[in-house]
C-alpha cells in the first residue's frame, strides 16, 4: 500500500480489489458458508428419514460452520474499514469492501452519532460499483435508501459521484436503528487490531479517544483524531450477524 500527500495529510492508496488478505478472507467464509448449507440439508435429510441423532450430530456441525462463516466476514469487514479510512477526516467514512448488510449498519451508526452532533456534512464514500458483480453499484442505493427512510437532507457530490453528502441534523433517526444498530452479536472479540489502531481498539467513547490523542500525537495525526475515535467505536461493534449478509 503507497500514500500520496494531499494538502498537509497522507492518503493511503488502498484497493480492497487486489488485496489478498481481504480476498482470502471472503473466500474462506464462503467455503464455510456452502458447507453450512451442505450440512443443514444432510441434517434435515436424517430427521425425516427417522435419524434423530444424527440429524442432531450435523446440525451442530453446520451451525459450527456458520459460526466460522460469521467470524471471517466479520473480519474482512474490520480489515477492509481499518484500511479504507486510516487517512479519512472526521467527516468521511468510506465503505469500500463492505457487503451491503455490513455498510447498512455502519451507515446507521455513524449518522446516528452525527445526528446526536449535530454534524451537517457527513461524506458517505460508497464508490460507483466498479467492483460490484457486473459493475452494478449496490451500496449507493442502500445508503440513498437510508437517507430517504430518516429524512435527511443528502445530495450526491457534485465532485465526486461516489460520495453522498448528508446533513445528519436535518433528519430524524427511525427508531428501528437504534435497534438495529445495538442488536447485533457483539460477543466476540475484534480480530483485526493492525499496530497503527491497536490503540483505538479498546476505547468506548470518541471524547476520550481524543483527549488520548491531545496528548500522545502531534502533527498530521491530529487531523483524524475525530474520525480514528469513530472508527474505534464502529469496530467495537462491527460484528455482523451471518444472517443479515444473506
Amino acid at each position: 500500500m503507497t500514500s500520496v500527500a494531499v494538502g498537509n495529510r497522507a492518503v493511503f492508496d488502498y484497493n480492497h480489489s487486489s488485496d489478498t488478505e481481504y480476498q482470502q478472507l471472503r473466500a474462506q467464509a464462503q467455503q464455510h458458508f456452502r458447507k453450512h448449507k451442505e450440512l443443514s440439508a444432510e441434517s434435515q435429510q436424517s430427521y425425516q428419514a427417522g435419524d434423530k441423532a444424527r440429524a442432531k450430530q450435523l446440525s451442530e456441525a453446520s451451525r459450527r460452520e456458520r459460526e466460522a462463516f460469521a467470524a471471517l466476514n466479520r473480519r474482512a469487514a474490520e480489515f477492509v474499514f481499518v484500511e479504507n479510512n486510516r487517512d479519512s477526516l472526521a467527516n468521511e467514512i468510506d465503505l469500500h469492501g463492505l457487503y451491503v448488510s455490513e455498510a447498512e449498519y455502519v451507515i446507521k451508526k455513524r449518522l446516528i452519532y452525527g445526528a446526536e452532533h449535530g454534524e451537517q456534512d457527513v461524506r458517505i464514500i460508497v464508490g460507483k460499483g466498479k467492483h460490484s458483480q457486473n459493475g452494478v453499484a449496490k451500496l449507493k442505493p442502500a445508503a440513498e435508501e437510508l437517507c430517504k427512510e430518516a429524512q435527511f437532507q443528502w445530495q450526491i457530490d457534485p465532485k465526486n459521484e461516489g460520495v453522498i453528502v448528508v446533513n445528519a441534523q436535518s433528519g430524524r433517526i427511525p427508531e428501528k436503528w437504534h435497534t438495529d444498530v445495538n442488536g447485533v452479536d457483539t460477543s466476540g472479540p475484534s480480530t483485526y487490531q493492525p499496530a497503527q489502531q491497536m490503540q483505538y481498539a479498546q476505547q468506548q467513547h470518541p471524547q476520550q479517544q481524543q483527549n488520548h490523542h491531545q496528548q500522545s500525537n502531534s502533527g498530521n495525526n491530529n487531523n483524524n483524531n475525530n474520525n480514528n475515535a469513530l472508527i474505534a467505536v464502529v469496530l467495537n461493534l462491527l460484528c455482523i450477524c451471518a444472517k443479515r449478509a444473506f
